[in-house]
């Protein structure tokens, strides 16, 4: 079972996060990233390369994957719900504090944050 941990230790298979997106009717989740977050994103799509030591990729444009610099350091971003979950992995595996209040506030967008 591929999985994530939450910041507050539960595991999150990748599979409820794909029912989540389904909840939400979504196939994309749009981000908007402050600068700190933007360069942590950027470090996790981009290293170790497209794709990791899982075989899996965070950037697949084919998917409408979209990472996009905005002013001062910021970014949008368009993830695929196939995506997310090796997104919020990479993040989590890169980020430390900062890695992991971002993949909490992802887990709260989605609704399978703490307790849920």
């Amino acid at each position: 079972m591929k999985a994530i941990k939450r910041p507050d230790g539960a595991l999150l298979p990748y599979c409820k996060i794909h029912e989540a997106m389904d909840a939400l009717e979504a196939e994309h989740l749009d981000l908007e990233l402050d600068a700190a977050e933007a360069d942590l994103v950027t470090r996790a799509v981009n290293e170790p390369g497209p794709v990791d030591e899982h075989r899996e990729a965070c950037y697949v444009p084919v998917r409408g994957d979209q990472y996009k610099p905005g002013p001062a350091g910021t970014m949008g971003c368009h993830v695929s719900r196939r995506s997310l979950p090796v997104l919020m992995r990479r993040i989590q595996d890169l980020g430390g504090q900062r890695g992991g209040e971002l993949v909490g506030r992802i887990c709260l967008m989605l609704g399978v944050g703490e307790g849920r």
